[in-house]
This record gives C-alpha cells, structure tokens and sequence, in this order.
C-alpha cells in the first residue's frame, strides 16, 4: 500500500517536473522497422516505433520564367527551368457564360458560369 502512495506521488508531481529534472531516464524497448533517417525521438531523446521522414531536398534556384501550369520537376521533386505543358482539356458543354466558365484544378474549363465577382 505505501508503494502504491509513492508511485502516486511520483505521477503526481512528475508533470511539474521538466525533462532535465527527471532523475536517470531510460528509454524502453524499442520495435525492430528500419529507420533509413533515423527514429522519432519523444521529449527525453528515446526512440520511438516511428520513423523520421527524409529530408526536403535542397532545390537550386530555378530561371525566372512564368509557367502558367507549373515547371516540371525533376528527380529530387526540384523545379527545373522547363515548363509543364497545358493539360489537355476535355469537350465544354454547350452553354453561354458572359464571364466564362469555371476552371477545375488543372486549368481546364468545366459546365459552370464565373460569376462576376469571381471574373
């Protein structure tokens, strides 16, 4: 029963507590993935059963050219002075839009009229 007391008093105030004060921390066990960047580490520095994601490519700067559709990428997912080509968009139904029509995510126009507000 004391040992139980104790152990509560030890929950108790050990969030009162910062990380540096916790006296001779372990870390547990931890799964057996292979990590190729290494482990997420919890707030004492132990690994965890999570792997780190690999680091963002560092891209060079890229010409100072406008891509109305974005510049292509290369194998790193760096933009490279080469523009992506216009999608090619399929038939428009048959409808009269005075502020055209609306464009879905790849720039293509789709059965929608703009709105003024959008033009």
């Amino acid at each position: 029963m004391v040992a139980l007391l104790v152990v509560v008093a030890l929950f108790a105030t050990a969030g009162a507590m910062s990380p540096v004060q916790r006296p001779d921390h372990e870390c547990g066990p931890v799964c057996f993935i292979y990590c190729p960047f290494g482990n997420v580490e919890d707030e004492y520095g132990c690994p965890l059963c999570d792997c780190l994601p690999p680091p963002e490519p560092e891209c060079p700067p890229v010409c100072m050219m406008y891509c109305p559709f974005g510049n292509v990428e290369d194998e790193n997912g760096c933009p490279i002075c080469e523009c992506q080509p216009q999608p090619e968009c399929p038939p428009v139904c048959m409808m009269y839009c005075p502020f055209g029509n609306v464009e879905d995510e790849n720039g293509c126009p789709i059965c929608e009229c703009r709105t003024p507000a959008l033009y």
